[in-house]
């Protein structure tokens, strides 16, 4: 166990298990809301995370190395009926597994994938050799990371020819920190003149209420306040704005090309 993650099984599908700490309490909830929203609107780039309980002496007695039993010891948050809080994040999705080869999407420089799909999502038309499937991806992603307010992404799972998968660093609510990081994705959205069909029909669906559906809830299972389900509304309306706009001035089959 390193910093409150574990590695498994569940069932025949590897896992990653994120326990709640004294010094992160709701991080773990952050990635599981990320986690709700993208099923609904961009579920073929973000792995599931789940919710879960674990009674503490549970984990305790599958833990066999001293480090660990002192980590559980010292640092998880243990809740009044002796359970700690977590997020079980799946690590396989579509083909891609969380150890895949790697993209850091912080990494613009002339020569790398990054710097390539910025080109061709800037350029008025789509070429032919564009590489569609990784577009899509990378577009979505962005998109998805700005309506979560996600200001940490880093590395995605990459194949090329098959397009990306956001494991790691899908958290919500996520205000940037450090460097090797993509930061605000509205400064590159802004820029782009080619967007994902299907991530903005999806979008579209969706409401307050959906959203409060998803990450809403009663108190014991919230995992967003009322002022950050505000923000996410907010961002939708950002996102449509920037995209319908590019519609009427371009036509929807021209906009809207990443399929």
């Amino acid at each position: 166990m390193v910093r409150g993650q574990a590695r498994g099984q569940l069932g025949a599908r590897p896992v990653a298990l994120l326990l709640a700490t004294k010094l992160d309490p709701i991080g773990h909830r952050h990635r599981v809301a990320y986690s709700r929203i993208a099923q609904v609107v961009a579920p073929m780039v973000a792995a599931r995370v789940a919710l879960r309980s674990h009674p503490l002496k549970t984990l305790a007695t599958t833990t066999h190395d001293a480090k660990s039993l002192a980590f559980l010891r010292q640092s998880v948050r243990v809740l009044g009926d002796g359970a700690v809080e977590g997020a079980v994040m799946q690590l396989s999705l579509r083909g891609f597994g969380v150890d895949d080869d790697r993209v850091n999407l912080a990494d613009v420089r002339d020569g790398t994938p990054v710097h390539d799909w910025e080109r061709h999502l800037m350029a008025k038309e789509l070429s032919a050799d564009a590489p569609l499937s990784e577009l899509r991806d990378y577009a979505t992603v962005l998109m998805l990371d700005y309506l979560m307010d996600n200001g940490m992404r880093g590395e995605v799972a990459h194949r090329p020819g098959h397009g990306l998968v956001a494991f790691d660093a899908s958290h919500a609510f996520a205000k940037p920190q450090g460097d090797n990081i993509v930061g605000d994705p509205m400064k590159r959205l802004s820029r782009y003149r080619f967007f994902p069909a299907e991530f903005v029909h999806r979008l579209r669906r969706q409401d307050r209420g959906r959203f409060a559906r998803w990450v809403g809830g009663d108190p014991v299972q919230r995992l967003a306040t009322e002022r950050q389900l505000d923000g996410i509304v907010k961002r939708r309306a950002d996102l449509l704005r920037m995209v319908d706009r590019h519609i009427k001035l371009r036509g929807k089959k021209a906009a809207l090309a990443l399929r």
